[in-house]
């Protein structure tokens, strides 16, 4: 693979977002610093630094380079507003890791429909898993967009010995604050698109509609279907309820990350404020789960313990280890 020549000062080419180029793809690259990645979420890191990207096509890499050198650390998935963004962000006070939270670049591979075959798909995930390692230099670890987990296999098949995790919620909580969030998912913004990209691989006509309560419940079963496709050893399940003491007692260690007393002040620390405040903001952390059971809609909530509560609890179960 051609590497990017890197730009000076520590700055370095990041692939900000990837651009479907005939048969291929091109990448758009900012230079930006490793260290810049604080951000709860990759695109306002990239917002800040303003340069006009860099265009190139993305080339595959050659048998040369192993995949044990381009691979992340750990993927981190979620079912949406489960306190995946916790994750990332507390592993971030570890030493020594990069974590790209929601990279456009990964989102524009993988959002469908895809015009390219799985092996295309495949090739150009490792592309960019090689753009990801030249750029952090070092352990890096992928939390994705909920959407992305539709996708696991093709990852894990891009990467088979990257561990990942899998971090869920009561369906219920997660509906209401879905439905309360000003700037919902992608998934979700395309409620009532009439055109949603997303239902084909359910099945579904793309102009079909379906009521709020209806629509959440079939996303979250079919993010948990998606993850029972991976090989039990390569995904660890993650309760929001066992957060934050989950993310450094199984997260970080599933991910082969040490956690040293002082990472773990660090974490501690950071775990009592939101997660997602923008950087320079800071607001101490409450929970809000009950008021969230006191709001949702009757309808809402009948939908959600029809669909959704089946495929959370068998979550539940393979969390315990007593799943079929």
């Amino acid at each position: 693979m051609t590497t990017p020549d890197q730009a000076a000062d520590g700055y370095r080419l990041f692939p900000v977002n990837i651009l479907r180029e005939g048969s291929g793809f091109a990448v758009a690259f900012k230079s930006i610093p490793p260290e810049a990645f604080t951000d709860p979420f990759v695109a306002e890191t990239t917002a800040r630094f303003t340069e006009p990207p860099i265009e190139r096509r993305l080339e595959t890499i050659g048998d040369a380079r192993g995949l044990e050198t381009i691979a992340p650390r750990g993927i981190i998935y979620h079912v949406s507003k489960c306190g995946s963004t916790l994750v990332s962000q507390l592993l971030k006070r570890l030493d020594d890791i990069i974590v790209y939270s929601q990279p456009d670049a990964l989102n524009d591979l993988l959002m469908p429909p895809h015009a390219s075959s799985a092996e295309q798909l495949i090739q150009a995930l490792r592309a960019l898993g090689a753009l990801f390692a030249d750029h952090a230099r070092r352990p890096y670890v992928l939390k994705l967009e909920s959407w992305n987990v539709l996708y696991c296999r093709l990852l894990q098949q891009a990467f088979p010995a990257t561990p990942s995790v899998f971090c869920i919620r009561d369906p219920i909580d997660v509906a209401v604050s879905v439905m309360e969030d000003p700037d919902p998912g992608v998934w979700y913004r395309h409620l009532k698109s009439g055109n949603n990209p997303f239902f084909a691989q359910f099945g579904l006509d793309a102009a079909a509609r379906l009521a709020p309560g209806d629509y959440i419940a079939l996303f979250y079963t079919r993010f948990c279907a998606a993850i029972r496709q991976l090989e039990p050893q390569s995904s660890r399940i993650i309760r929001y309820d066992g957060m934050p003491e989950s993310i450094w007692r199984t997260v970080a260690p599933a991910f082969n990350l040490p956690v040293p007393a002082a990472a773990l002040a660090r974490m501690q620390q950071a775990a009592e404020f939101y997660s997602k405040d923008p950087l320079g903001t800071q607001r101490t952390f409450v929970a809000d789960s009950t008021g969230k059971r006191q709001r949702v809609a009757a309808d809402v909530s009948a939908a959600i313990d029809a669909v959704a509560r089946p495929a959370y609890e068998q979550m539940l179960l393979m969390a315990s280890g007593t799943a079929d």
